[in-house]
């Protein structure tokens, strides 16, 4: 499993010296806790989804929509897309605070409109969207009926 990692890591360790990242304490420590926070909402966010299956006995083309919007938001910028978009993947669903709002604050680009740096908050959102995820689940679990299989 931890063998899938080493191109990422790779591929992140070269991006890093393409774009000058300092590698301080403060930064590393940043990013350690910015990516325990995304690795929190991307499981809050398969939790969620497949919790829908409490409900749905069938959730495939839900999960595999869900999965496609996940990567094909984290993949570009988000300020690409409307107003409203980036509102709804910043407050509703926090998508942006897997990779948008942290590259944004290490390469000091454009961010939302905010009086401050969204990526900060990283592992709180992380923390609270997972921790709603589990309400979620909870929830549905006492919902739930055999699916006779």
């Amino acid at each position: 499993m931890f063998f899938f990692l080493i191109p990422g890591i790779i591929i992140f360790l070269y991006a890093c010296s393409l774009v000058g990242f300092e590698w301080t304490l403060p930064n590393i420590l940043k990013l350690v806790l910015i990516l325990a926070g995304a690795v929190l909402i991307r499981a809050a966010l398969f939790v969620m989804i497949g919790s829908i299956a409490f409900w749905t006995k069938k959730n495939a083309a839900v999960h595999n929509f869900a999965l496609v919007i996940l990567e094909r938001t984290t993949m570009y910028p988000l300020n690409l897309y409307p107003y409203l978009i980036q509102a709804l993947f910043t407050f509703v669903i926090p998508i942006g605070f897997i990779s948008f709002y942290p590259a944004s604050a290490f390469l000091d680009r454009d961010r939302f409109v905010l009086p401050f740096d969204l990526a900060i908050l990283t592992p709180v959102i992380g923390l609270v969207f997972y921790g709603l995820s589990q309400l979620i689940f909870n929830w549905g679990l006492r919902k739930y009926e055999s699916a006779g299989t």
